[in-house]
């Protein structure tokens, strides 16, 4: 089976939205973000308003919860926006260029304009799916990005993903509700 489709900016900003948000590393980073603003919003609220009426400390509180329930949507739109502008800095240069994918019986063949690579089904550790995208990642960190929309027969492809699973022991993970929060 071959494969030939070029990649835009944005299949770059999903596949590290997807792979920051499986990331334990970031999905903790988060995580401590938000409890510390929390912390920090509760114990100011209370340090500014101790002498102060009860009902300046109640609209304070809620006012503080209220940014708490908040800042995980802001944390989200942070993270986008420094993906965002990670990929423009390092993947400007791969955006357009034609992408031939030959899957032969024991490797793909990928071939695009700066050079050849040959990659053994054994070095793929997981198949990640998304509504709009198909991730083949290698045991070295790195994925081919598989756009769904360029593909012209989509179900030969998944005949060939599935073959490759079962023959070579390889996971797959179908997230198709993923989406970046």
């Amino acid at each position: 089976m071959t494969l030939r489709y070029s990649l835009e900016i944005d299949d770059f900003i999903q596949y590290q939205l997807y792979t920051g948000s499986k990331s334990r590393r970031v999905i903790n980073q988060r995580r401590k973000n938000w409890v510390v603003f929390a912390f920090s919003v509760v114990i100011l609220n209370l340090l500014i308003n101790w002498n102060k009426e009860t009902g300046y400390l109640v609209f304070s509180l809620g006012f503080g919860f209220l940014l708490i329930a908040l800042y995980p949507f802001y944390l989200g739109y942070y993270y986008k926006r420094h993906y965002e502008k990670f990929v423009r800095d390092t993947h400007m240069n791969k955006v357009g260029i034609l992408t031939r994918l030959d899957f032969d019986e024991d490797f793909i063949y990928s071939t695009d304009e700066t050079g050849d690579s040959k990659i053994y089904y054994t070095n793929l550790e997981t198949i990640n799916e998304t509504a709009a995208h198909f991730f083949l990642k290698l045991k070295t960190g790195e994925s081919l990005v598989v756009p769904k929309r360029k593909l012209a027969n989509p179900e030969t492809f998944e005949v060939e993903l599935r073959t490759i699973e079962k023959r070579f022991n390889v996971t797959r993970n179908s997230d198709l509700e993923w989406k970046w929060s």
